[in-house]
């Protein structure tokens, strides 16, 4: 059963969208995205592009990224049950990269992203 396929027993599915939404012409980015558990490799992202995970959240799940653009570059957690900005992710949480940083949504549906993290 593939990834996107997995069916949760007692835990949430999530889904993890990594967005490209950096200014035309830009360079494109690069991402590293991985958990204690799992490896889900380095990624280059065009403009416009997206890379997207599903998973079933634990007590302790956790995934990180670390982004390079240009001459930029941040480490974050894309998911980690235990803070509390994640527990209030709905199904999707949308990362939108921009040229002047990194936005978050915890519904990419019903909230516009906000700026988490600055250049």
């Amino acid at each position: 059963m593939g990834l996107f396929e997995e069916k949760c027993f007692l835990t949430k599915k999530y889904r993890v969208i990594l967005a490209n939404g950096l200014p035309p012409n830009s360079k494109p980015m690069r991402a590293h995205v991985f958990s204690g558990d799992d490896e889900l490799g380095y990624h280059t992202l065009n403009r416009f592009q997206n890379f997207t995970f599903s998973f079933c959240a634990g007590f302790k799940t956790e995934f990180f990224c670390h982004l390079w653009w240009d001459k930029k570059d941040a480490q974050f957690d894309l998911f980690k049950t235990e803070k509390y900005v994640f527990a209030r992710c709905e199904d999707e949480c949308y990362w939108l990269v921009r040229g002047d940083g990194i936005y978050y949504s915890p519904s990419y549906r019903n909230q516009p992203p906000h700026k988490v993290i600055t250049w």
